[in-house]
Formats: C-alpha cells, sequence, structure tokens
C-alpha cells in the first residue's frame, strides 16, 4: 500500500513539473517578438491596423542621418509610427544584435545589413524571422526578390569621394597611388567581408603588386562613414566609399566630389532583414513592405543615393558600365590572403 502511494506521488509531481515547464516554455515564446509576427498571416489593411497599435519601430542602418532622416518622415507621417534609427555599419549592427541576443533584451525590429555572411550567420543563430511580402503595390515582385529572410533594398556601387582641390577626378582605382601615403582611406576590410570582396575586384583588375602598394599607402578606418567625414573636412584627399553615405554630406559649392565613372568597380548590395525577437514585430514589417514600394524607394534610393533592384523607380543611380557584383563566397575564402597582401606579404 506505502509502495503504492509513493508511486502515485511520484507520478504526480512528474506530471505537475512537466506542466510547469510547459508553461514555462508557452510564456517564453509569448515574450518573444517572433511570436506576434504576423508575417503572411494578416493582409495588408489588417498589417498597418496592428503595425498603429505598436506605434513605433527600431531600425538599424548605415545610412547618414540626413538620408534617413527623409524616410523616417515620410513612414511617419504616413502610418503616424514613430521611428527610431541609431545609424552603425554593419559589422557594428552585428555586433549589437548578437550582445542583444546573448542578454535576452533585443531593442531592434529591422536590420540593414550589407553583408549576406554576417546574414547567414544570424539565420544560424536563429536570430532572423522570415517574412512574406503583402503589399498589394508589389508583393510578388517583392517576394521574388526575397530568400524568405532577406531582401536587398539597395544596390551600391563603390566609389571615391575626393577633394577636387587638390586631384584630378579619378578614372582608375590606380589614380589613388599617386597620392601621398596617407591621404586616401578605406573600412578595414579585417572587420567586414564587403571590403575583402571588392579587393579582391581590384586584385582581379590590377594583380597582387596592386594591392600591396594599395596598403602600404592607404588608412584604415572602423567605418565607412568616417572616410566620408574626413574626406569632407578634408583630413585626407581621397575615401573609397557609398554614394549614400557621402553624397548627404556634399554641400552644394564644395570642391569635394564623388565619382563611380571608373574602369571598374565592385558593387554590395544593402538587404533588410526582421529580428526573430522584435519588441514592434508588426511596425517592422509594414516598414519593410513600405520601403520596397514605389513611395519607398523613390526616397531612400532617390536623388542618386542608390540604384534599385526595383523597376519602374525614377531618379536613382544607375549602374556603372564596370561594376562587378562582389562575390562574398570567395571573398570569405580568400580573406586571409588580401589581408596579407595589404600588409606587403
Amino acid at each position: 500500500m506505502k509502495k503504492n502511494l509513493f508511486k502515485l506521488l511520484c507520478l504526480l509531481m512528474v506530471t505537475i513539473l512537466i506542466a510547469a515547464c510547459g508553461a514555462k516554455e508557452t510564456a517564453k515564446n509569448e515574450s518573444s517578438g517572433s511570436s506576434s509576427n504576423e508575417s503572411g498571416k494578416l493582409t495588408y489593411d489588417e498589417l498597418v491596423e496592428k503595425a498603429k497599435e505598436e506605434g513605433e519601430l527600431v531600425i538599424y542602418s548605415s545610412d547618414s542621418p540626413e538620408l534617413f532622416s527623409q524616410v523616417e518622415k515620410k513612414f511617419e507621417d504616413t502610418f503616424g509610427i514613430d521611428v527610431k534609427y541609431t545609424r552603425a555599419s554593419s559589422g557594428d549592427s552585428a555586433q549589437r544584435v548578437i550582445a542583444e541576443h546573448q542578454s535576452g533584451k533585443v531593442q531592434v525590429d529591422v536590420i540593414h545589413v550589407a553583408d549576406s555572411v554576417i546574414i547567414d550567420d544570424f539565420k544560424q543563430k536563429g536570430y532572423l524571422e522570415k517574412v512574406s511580402y503583402v503589399a498589394p503595390e508589389n508583393a510578388d515582385e517583392a517576394n521574388a526578390l526575397s530568400d524568405g529572410y532577406k531582401i536587398p533594398v539597395r544596390y551600391n556601387p563603390a566609389g571615391i569621394a575626393y577633394d577636387s582641390s587638390v586631384m584630378d577626378e579619378p578614372k582608375s582605382w590606380e589614380d589613388l597611388l599617386k597620392l601621398d601615403k596617407g591621404q586616401f582611406a578605406i573600412e578595414d576590410p579585417a572587420g567586414l567581408v564587403t571590403y575583402v570582396a571588392l579587393l579582391n575586384t581590384l586584385r582581379d583588375k590590377y594583380g597582387d603588386d596592386f594591392l600591396k602598394e594599395f596598403g602600404k599607402k592607404v588608412t584604415l578606418y572602423n567605418s565607412t562613414p568616417l572616410v566620408a567625414n574626413n574626406v569632407v573636412a578634408k583630413e585626407i584627399t581621397a575615401g573609397v566609399t557609398w554614394a549614400a553615405v557621402v553624397k548627404p554630406l556634399i554641400q552644394q559649392g564644395s570642391t569635394i566630389k564623388y565619382t563611380q565613372n571608373l574602369d571598374v568597380t565592385g558593387g554590395v548590395t544593402l538587404y533588410q532583414v526582421l529580428d526573430s525577437e522584435a519588441p514592434h514585430p508588426n511596425a517592422a514589417l509594414l516598414f519593410m513592405n513600405w520601403i520596397v514600394t514605389k513611395d519607398g524607394q523613390s526616397i531612400f534610393n532617390g536623388n542618386n543615393m542608390g540604384a534599385t533592384p526595383f523597376e519602374g523607380i525614377e531618379g536613382v543611380l544607375q549602374v556603372p558600365e564596370g561594376y562587378v557584383e562582389v562575390d562574398y563566397g570567395r571573398a570569405q575564402k580568400e580573406r586571409d590572403e588580401v589581408l596579407s597582401l595589404l600588409k606587403g606579404e
């Protein structure tokens, strides 16, 4: 009798523990941003209403405040949703996202990343949520361009910002080598595979000796915005950058110019992704749907700030004739080799 009673008590305790664990897991899922992600489950109008209930969203992007403020204003005026934007390079954004997930305090909703290797790492770690586009204007086109997680929102051919009072418009990347040591800069490729891929493009055109000479003279900065800012401030004569980063900084009448009309140039694609624990998942989804429409793209890439992957958008950048899409897979494999050439090894 006592033995049977003991067995019953043990069984009851196990049942209670299982139920408690199930309740804990349910609570965990309910507190996760992904549990309230309605991607693909709502019509566009329903998504708008749920997004307005959330009332705000957080975005990490490398765009300049001058440029992104126009995007913020248009979105806020259209939907009444507050956009909180933090400027960060793809590498810095990656560090932020990883730290937030590790701490269990995710703040970001939408991330703009110019590095598919970072995105693949996020996917493996479970940091990203799948997205289905539902905006009536171009849902089919958007879903065709998306791989389920990331979608291109801008094509960025690399170019050179330069002080026209010091040097003529560069026609070739070799023109940078005519400058004195320390007078041109690039974001440190050790921190971003995008720049390894760009240097591989230049290596294919000019050879290994070019990279060695490039490495002897170049100054490495920790971000592309810093490169652009220092060209504009005339701390350096030239820098490798992107139209969307430097053009908002160039004032009318300035001697600082920007060119992508080079004999060859590599290009990067800026993607947007949704964090799997986004605090405002529906506001994030609405923004992601809106930014790929004609209205969103004309502001995001307008005034020749970037080239768009979407059709029928006016006032956007034209991809240069010498444009070569960067190969991230190759760059990842040859990263150490490229960095060694920059060091003259």
